[in-house]
């Protein structure tokens, strides 16, 4: 398992049709009430009551295997019942591909359902639409109806606004007690929220949430969590919240198969979600560590290189920051840790990683580059300025006289500035060897209106294309990641490779406002088909640069 080191982050881990608008039915605002238990027979004599369900059980050839979540549903039905509501239950059953299939109705449920009530139940031929509109109007108080498999329609899952609005038309209030699918933002779980008022929890819903409440708030120490199902996707906003709160999160069933597989275990033909390997291992193997630093300062400075030396030598070592911050797995556990730097904090780690042998110039000039340098596998960059930046020859009046002018009254020239310019006598590769570990450069270009007037070829207005990749001056540079650049120029010579051909300015590095596709770090941090990654292997399309990183760690 892999560490993270955000740069500087340090990171430390043991390695989702129009409507007739006469017939949009207005939002609602919620009520203050909350269960089901708060509405009298005043509120609900006569209303027509939609009621979620779980009552997702095993049936064979029209046979009921376990019928444990019907009756678990019976005393709330049960209560809207006897105070005179009209209730129609409704859930899903299995996963049925492409409508309506015979073997996913919910046709048993009902017959069972009414044994267990006492009480005909109907069943209804849909979910949606002017039948069940008719059938739902024409019931009298007390009487219950089961609608169809709501999973009949892909629009369930996807909480399409349209097939929202038809489900929840017919009533007039929602119950919520399908704690098992709870967590899911359907179309009859969380869509029907909006239109239908008040919305509030069953008994059961309302039982398992008080005992979660309990559980997990104040918890008995130590406090582990089982968390299982076939798929991460439908898990994974659970797995993310019990995490933060849980000593141990334990994943059973099917989808433990997704979490081998992005531990590079060999599944067979087990069920995997291929879309969740990266996920799958976000946040839960890999916590990270940020790194500060005086930016105001030369790279080599005390206060930056020396600083993210000392930090990063402290935090493997599990030492606390000021803040009470430290790795939870340290270099003599075992740990193996990751870098992920932007910009000037790149030009930081090119010196901590070119300066880490005793035969070097400024060999651990200030700071432990050596042992740095031991502790970590590889290092992400994101929009470094590996060969200096022309945006900092126009802040410090070495450009043209309308950039110099115009960067002037964006930012002063201070320490740092002078030192990223990209002049020969100031450059990083002049005082730097190549790097003790692998760099990987990603971060994009974008040409933009006004900087590209300072910047030479393709630049993302504060670095020039070329400097990103450090690529002897070349923004036609190709992506092989076999040979970065082809050339024996000092940190060029090697260890540098190129992962992406992204069109990403310097500031939406960090966020989600545009995106491209993405190439494979080819040393076994994705797995294809089992093994790993070829070199330009394309891991995936539509990613942001913030995403990019995100799965790293």
């Amino acid at each position: 398992m892999k560490a993270v080191i955000l740069a500087l982050a340090l990171s430390c881990a043991g390695a989702f049709a129009p409507v007739n608008k006469a017939a949009v039915r207005a939002p609602v605002e919620l009520e203050a009430k909350k269960s089901v238990a708060d509405l009298s027979e005043a509120d609900l004599k006569g209303k027509k009551v939609l009621i979620r369900c779980d009552l997702n059980v095993p049936i064979k050839e029209g046979v009921i295997g376990d019928d444990t979540r019907i009756r678990a549903s019976v005393p709330t039905v049960k209560y809207l019942l006897d105070k005179g509501a009209k209730v129609a239950m409704c859930s899903h059953l299995g996963r049925p591909k492409d409508g309506p299939e015979d073997k996913f109705s919910l046709g048993p449920v009902a017959a069972r359902m009414g044994e267990q009530l006492g009480t005909a139940v109907k069943m209804a031929p849909d979910c949606i639409g002017d039948e069940v509109k008719s059938i739902v109007d024409g019931m009298g108080d007390g009487e219950a109806l089961l609608l169809e498999n709501t999973r009949f329609y892909k629009e369930e899952t996807k909480n399409d606004a349209a097939f929202v609005e038809k489900l929840a038309a017919p009533f007039d209030l929602f119950v919520n007690d399908a704690f098992g699918t709870a967590h899911r933002a359907h179309a009859s779980t969380e869509g029907v929220t909006k239109y239908l008022s008040p919305s509030v929890s069953g008994y059961l819903l309302a039982k398992e949430l008080e005992y979660l409440a309990g559980a997990v708030d104040e918890p008995v120490r130590p406090l582990a969590a089982i968390v299982g199902g076939s798929k991460v996707s439908s898990k994974i906003t659970v797995l993310e919240s019990l995490i933060k709160k849980c000593d141990k999160v334990i994943v059973g069933g099917g989808m433990t198969f997704t979490f081998l597989k992005a531990q590079g275990k060999a599944v067979g033909t087990s069920l995997v979600e291929d879309d969740f390997i990266q996920t799958a291992t976000k946040n839960f193997a890999t916590d990270y560590y940020v790194v500060g630093y005086n930016g105001s300062q030369a790279y080599w400075d005390a206060d930056a290189a020396g600083h993210v030396a000392n930090e990063i030598v402290a935090a493997t070592n599990g030492t606390a920051d000021g803040g009470g911050n430290s790795c939870g797995t340290t270099y003599a556990q075992g740990g193996s840790f990751w870098i992920v730097a932007h910009s000037m904090g790149n030009t930081v780690m090119d010196f901590i990683l070119g300066n880490n042998d005793s035969s070097d110039p400024n060999y651990n000039y200030n700071g432990p580059y050596d042992t740095v340098a031991s502790r970590i596998s590889l290092s992400i960059s994101l929009s470094g300025a590996h060969r200096g930046s022309e945006g900092a020859d126009a802040v410090c009046g070495q450009s043209s006289g309308g950039c110099n002018w115009a960067a002037s009254w964006i930012q002063s020239c201070d320490t740092a500035t002078y030192w990223l310019r990209s002049s020969e006598d100031v450059q990083v590769r002049a005082s730097s060897s190549a790097p003790a570990k692998n760099v990987y450069l990603t971060g994009g270009y974008e040409a933009i209106f006004g900087a590209s007037a300072c910047l030479s070829g393709e630049d993302d207005g504060v670095v020039q294309y070329a400097s990103i990749y450090a690529c002897n001056g070349s923004a036609t540079t190709s992506y092989d990641n076999s040979d970065a650049c082809g050339n024996g120029s000092k940190q060029e010579a090697s260890g540098f490779f190129n992962l992406d051909a992204a069109h990403e300015d310097h500031s939406d590095i960090r966020d989600a406002s545009d995106s491209d596709t993405r190439r494979s770090i080819p040393d076994g941090i994705w797995t294809c088909s089992g093994s790993a990654c070829s070199p330009n292997t394309v891991v995936q399309s539509s990613m942001t640069s913030a995403e990019f990183v995100s799965i790293l760690y």
